[in-house]
């Protein structure tokens, strides 16, 4: 699930409030797990805050909902180390959490990073 700001005027989390994204996020979340599978969000820090708020942090250890974040730079470039060390804690998540996955590092491209003994790959659009 990308989780982002959308330019459709139409479709966009930025005209609800924050508390009624984050349940929806938990409905679609929770429709996921339903059905049997792990869902997978991807965002970043800063568009959580925006579009989240800081009470919307129960998703790694309430749902065991995984994460892949990117983390841009003031010139929109995404940082491109391929460690954890530049993760900041949002939505529930933090590194000693195990559902921090992956990140997207440029582009189209995310870098697999060892979670558990599980290596996790990941593409993100």
């Amino acid at each position: 699930m990308k989780i982002e700001p959308s330019s459709n005027p139409d479709c966009t989390w930025e005209g609800y409030l924050p508390s009624d994204n984050c349940n929806f996020l938990k409905e679609a979340v929770g429709a996921i797990h339903n059905i049997g599978q792990l869902p997978v969000v991807f965002s970043t820090a800063r568009i959580w805050q925006k579009l989240f708020g800081s009470s919307c942090d129960t998703f790694a250890s309430d749902t065991s909902t995984y994460l892949v974040y990117a983390n841009y730079e003031s010139n929109g470039h995404v940082n491109s180390t391929q460690t954890f060390d530049d993760f900041v804690s949002f939505g529930g998540w933090s590194i000693d959490s195990g559902f921090v996955v992956a990140k997207q590092v440029f582009g189209n491209t995310t870098v697999p990073l060892l979670c558990g003994s599980i290596a996790w790959h990941a593409y993100v659009d």
